[in-house]
């Protein structure tokens, strides 16, 4: 794969919380490469709080809760390097995921950059089939990041 830009935004998590910004370009790329994203392209990653995925899932998406994961496909760039979009996870609703699953916050965090950014590359699980797919190239960057598999 060409190269892959992520820019990360970490501004709405206390210091001490956030995570290394080469782990978190590390795991956009290697789930852009498990859904055979071309490049060049770009990916914006945000880790927030609670109330601002809430804010943008009520705003984007009609739904006033706040949820894991989002991502907002912006595929429409003319130029040489395609701006895939947007995903944002709510590290609040992680720690709560991963704790109530018995896993690390790290593998949570990966699972669900991985689960946005598939579907910025068009990924779905709107059927058994899709969701069968998409799982098996998630597990395959959690594979790749030896962080344990999906439960």
């Amino acid at each position: 794969m060409a190269a892959l830009q992520v820019w990360v935004n970490q501004l709405k998590v206390p210091r001490n919380d956030r995570f290394p910004v080469a782990f978190l370009r590390m795991v956009t790329r290697y789930a852009a490469q498990e859904g055979g994203c071309p490049g060049p392209a770009e990916i914006s990653l945000t880790l927030t709080d609670d109330p601002s995925i809430h804010q943008l899932n009520r705003d984007y998406r009609g739904m006033d809760a706040p949820t894991d994961v989002l991502a907002f496909s912006q595929e429409c760039s003319p130029g040489p390097t395609r701006v895939l979009g947007d995903v944002i996870v709510s590290l609040e609703t992680a720690r709560r995921q991963a704790a109530h699953q018995g896993c690390t916050l790290r593998r949570e965090v990966a699972w669900l950059i991985s689960h946005g950014v598939l579907h910025l590359l068009g990924y779905d699980h709107r059927d058994n089939t899709e969701l069968t797919t998409m799982r098996e190239r998630e597990r395959a960057v959690l594979e790749r990041l030896a962080l344990g598999p999906l439960p």
